[in-house]
């Protein structure tokens, strides 16, 4: 049978004094089969350690956390107290408010229509907010520029390069360039570029090519004629992957406000260059100057075979290190922020519509066109869809026709009109009130350009 032994500690001169309970009932003692401490001199249990948790019984006092680190996740249960983050950085993933600097970066508006052949020149094709640049010096090369229904998860359209017409060696001047981000100083003032709180920038896209390998994407500051960006790689052939790419703000150079609408920022990518436009070493994701041997040192070359082609969506520019999610936006509000710099007039069904004009001479008339939303700019006007002529008339009077176009001869920044006039008419009566019309064929249109 085990005994119970009191020993004595061989410096201490004090007395150990075992005292029982005031108890009727019988009392037992159980001692743990180990060795080791039980309580501390002050009755604290700071020196017990893996106590089972069906051992413990009542309430717990509060437990500082303050040295832990690299807790499991699975070992939190419970609700966790509020998290001051005044000294968190870069977690722009939480901010309220719009985030994307892209307009139209899901492809999801085509005011100028789904699909434009044998593109070879520098415009806006399909996808509103996208400007294809082919120029700059000799090339037979051709491309079929498109709305995609094509798309990764979570997206409906995508703009499409398909090559037609090869060109396998490019003079030295020539490029083909897309250019997504086409942005106005006065909407980049939160990027503090200039200062020393200058924030960062991060591209994410998603991109889609019959061809693997590097291309080079470069976010431009025409303002100060600078660049940063980095190379991306395209791992697997016919194969959505998304791409990401973070550059430093730009601490010395800002944006001048002399003229707030003008461009600032674009995203730009080379996808095929001559010679011009390589050589030098590929910028990188801090801010140097915009010399032509570095904006295409890595490119796909699409326009190498009529095979090539490039899709992209999901495109998104926004402030600090981290992509987040794509900021999705409805039709109306994105369509919205597209006819700020283009507005399309088109036949419905039947006659256009009719205006009121003031006969302004003999032979030019002037009427007020009504924005949709107010345009970025006074713009330039075109027509074009088998358009015919326009017509003016009054009761009793006849018919009298025009197939000029209209030209601007008034423009109010945030006005929800433009002023134009129409000449080329005979027999107009100066400030006389006419009915004006457009004769259309069925897929007329005139268009309002105040693109960047």
């Amino acid at each position: 049978m085990a005994k119970v032994k009191i020993q004595g500690h061989a410096s201490g001169t004090g007395i150990l004094t075992v005292t029982a309970p005031n108890t009727s009932t019988d009392r037992t003692i159980t001692l743990p089969d180990a060795t080791g401490t039980l309580l501390n001199s002050d009755g604290s249990a700071a020196s017990l350690t893996s106590i089972p948790a069906a051992n413990i019984t009542g309430t717990l006092t509060a437990i500082s956390a303050t040295n832990l680190t690299n807790v499991p996740a699975a070992n939190i249960t419970g609700t966790l107290p509020a998290i001051d983050g005044s000294s968190l950085t870069d977690v722009n993933a939480v901010n309220g408010g719009r985030k994307n600097m892209i307009i139209n970066g899901a492809m999801n508006v085509a005011q100028r229509g789904t699909s434009t052949t044998g593109v070879g020149t520098t415009d806006f094709f399909a996808c509103d907010r996208v400007k294809l640049f082919a120029g700059g010096g000799s090339s037979s090369s051709r491309y079929t520029v498109t709305q995609s229904t094509d798309s990764p998860t979570g997206f409906n359209y995508s703009y499409k390069i398909d090559c037609t017409t090869a060109n396998a060696s490019p003079s030295a001047g020539h490029y083909t360039l897309m250019r997504l981000g086409i942005i106005e100083k006065q909407d980049l003032v939160n990027t503090k570029f200039g200062t020393s709180s200058a924030e960062s920038l991060t591209l994410s896209f998603w991109v889609k090519s019959n061809i693997t390998g590097s291309q080079q994407a470069l976010i431009v500051s025409h303002t100060n004629q600078k660049q940063a960006g980095d190379t991306f790689t395209i791992n697997s052939a016919d194969t959505w992957e998304k791409k990401t790419i973070t550059v430093s703000g730009d601490t010395v150079n800002g944006f001048d406000t002399t003229n707030p609408t003008s461009l600032s920022i674009t995203v730009d990518m080379f996808l095929e260059a001559g010679s011009n436009y390589y050589g030098g070493t590929a910028q990188g994701t801090t801010w140097g100057d915009r010399t032509n041997n570095t904006k295409a040192v890595n490119r796909l070359n699409i326009s190498s075979s009529t095979s090539n082609y490039i899709n992209i969506t999901g495109v998104q520019l926004e402030l600090g290190s981290i992509a987040t999610d794509f900021e999705y936006r409805s039709y109306g509000e994105e369509l919205a922020l597209c006819q700020r710099y283009y507005q399309r007039i088109e036949r419905a069904s039947g006659d256009f519509y009719i205006m009121a004009s003031k006969g302004q001479s003999t032979t030019t008339t002037r009427f007020a066109q009504t924005l949709t939303v107010p345009l970025r700019a006074s713009p330039t006007i075109s027509q074009g869809g088998g358009i015919g002529t326009w017509r003016v008339f009054r009761p009793t009077q006849a018919v009298i026709t025009s197939s000029n176009t209209p030209s601007v001869v008034g423009f109010v920044e945030n006005a929800g009109f433009v002023s134009l006039e129409l000449g080329g008419f005979s027999g107009i009566t100066d400030n006389y009130f006419y009915g004006t019309s457009p004769s259309f064929a069925s897929s007329g249109y005139f268009d309002m350009d105040s693109e960047l």
